[in-house]
């Protein structure tokens, strides 16, 4: 490889991007959940109820999550198959893992 980077390794780096800022999406989820519920729970203080644009935001944010997770699932599970063939060194799980997870249509897989 001489020092050149391949595509596939690209393909890890942006993964490995992915699953972070999935990380990153969850906990920003978590928070902006529990300043919604709180602010749920002082509009329902105030005699007003709970708005119906506020139950809609949580029902988002749940719906949100799972796709979260699994996006970032996904991307560490190709990220750790594909540096496990890469780190043999030999060309063969290499180009298994390619032949697997390489779609000529849709790119990486």
């Amino acid at each position: 490889m001489g020092g050149q980077i391949s595509e596939l390794e690209w393909e890890v780096r942006a993964r490995r991007l992915v699953a972070l800022w999935a990380r990153d999406a969850l906990a920003a989820s978590d928070a902006s959940r529990s300043k919604l519920i709180a602010f749920s729970s002082a509009a329902a203080c105030g005699g007003q109820g709970k708005p119906v644009l506020e139950e809609m935001a949580l029902r988002l944010l749940e719906l949100e999550r799972p796709v979260l997770r699994l996006e970032q699932q996904m991307a560490l599970r190709f990220c750790d198959a594909a540096e496990a063939a890469i780190a043999t060194g030999a060309a063969a799980p290499r180009r298994a893992f390619e032949e697997k997870h390489w779609d000529d249509e849709c790119g990486w897989c």
